[in-house]
This record gives structure tokens, sequence and C-alpha cells, in this order.
């Protein structure tokens, strides 16, 4: 059986001149431990978060942010914001990838 304090013993303790530092390093460790032991919860109160606040949205928007007046009639539609900003990026990358990227890039033997 291998013993695991065998493994620190390798490497060498390094000797800072900051003692600040390390107290700084091991709080900031001790606040975030919690994402490293349990990331299910984590992922389940970022979906309870991005639900609460999408209520939130729908809700005081309607109750409080007035008249909405639409140029087109599908911008009524409650995914139209959402699919408009997926497909303006969308169209973004695939510009970017088939008409700039050739303009700009250079042959493989040009800084030779």
């Amino acid at each position: 059986m291998s013993n695991d304090n065998s493994k620190r013993d390798d490497f060498p303790e390094v000797k800072d001149d900051r003692p600040y530092l390390g107290a700084i390093i091991g709080a900031t460790g001790r606040m975030w431990k919690f994402l490293w032991v349990r990331p299910k919860d984590i992922v389940r109160w970022l979906v309870y978060a991005c639900g609460v606040l999408l209520l939130l949205d729908l809700v005081v928007l309607h109750l409080f942010g007035g008249e909405h007046h639409a140029h087109l009639h599908w911008e009524n539609g409650i995914w139209f914001y959402a699919v408009y900003g997926f497909v303006s990026y969308a169209l973004l990358v695939l510009i970017a990838k088939h008409l700039l990227r050739p303009a700009i890039m250079r042959d493989e033997d040009y800084y030779d």
C-alpha cells in the first residue's frame, strides 16, 4: 500500500516572503470549496435562480413595464427575441468563419 503523504514529500515547500498571500489564497479556496464538493447543487441553484429571474421579468415587465408596441406581428411572441438573438449570433459566426477568415488568413510559409 502506498502512503498518500509520500507524494507530498516529493515536492519542496515553497518559501514566500509575502505571508499575506497564503491567507488570501486559503480564504478564497475555502470560499469556493462548495463548488467542488457538490456541483449538482450549484447547477440546481442556478436553474432556480434563472427561473425566479424569468418569472420576475415576466411579471414585473408586464405589470409595470408600460405598453410595448411591436412593429411587426411576430415580435409579440414570447420567444421572438431569444430566436432572433440565436440566429443573429449564428450568422455572425458563419460570416466570420466563411468570409472573414479566408480574407485575413495567410499562407503557412508567410512568416518564413
